[in-house]
This record gives structure tokens, sequence and C-alpha cells, in this order.
């Protein structure tokens, strides 16, 4: 989940978004293994991350997939 406080329709659509991008994965996130879940969350926080800085127009500083 972002880190930043997410109004309750944001965190709706990150949910939202995380579970498309399980779906586009074909991933079922509750019955999914550790190594699947951390991979569409980081997906999905990096997508949201993206879509955030297009609809403000603000630059986001988005930490680069699976990066320590």
């Amino acid at each position: 989940m972002p880190t930043q406080v997410l109004t309750a329709q944001e965190d709706i659509a990150y949910t939202d978004l995380l579970f498309d991008v399980c779906r586009q994965f074909g991933i079922r996130y509750y019955s999914a293994s550790a190594k699947e879940k951390a991979f569409v969350e980081e997906v999905t926080r990096v997508t949201w991350a993206k879509q955030q800085e297009t609809a403000t127009g603000i630059k986001q500083n988005i930490r680069p997939a699976f990066s320590a």
C-alpha cells in the first residue's frame, strides 16, 4: 500500500487496481504465495504512483520496481 494516507475513495481505487493486476497475471491474491503477493503489490505500487503522477501533474519520486 502507498505510504501516503489515502481517502476512502482512493483506497477503493487502489484495491481495485491491485485486483486488476492480479487478474492480469492470473494470480488469486488470497491464495497466492508470498512471492506472488510481493510481485503484484510491487506492480500495483509502481502503477499507482505513475497514475497519480499523470492525474495530478506532480512529479512522483517513484522507486524502481524490485529495487533494494
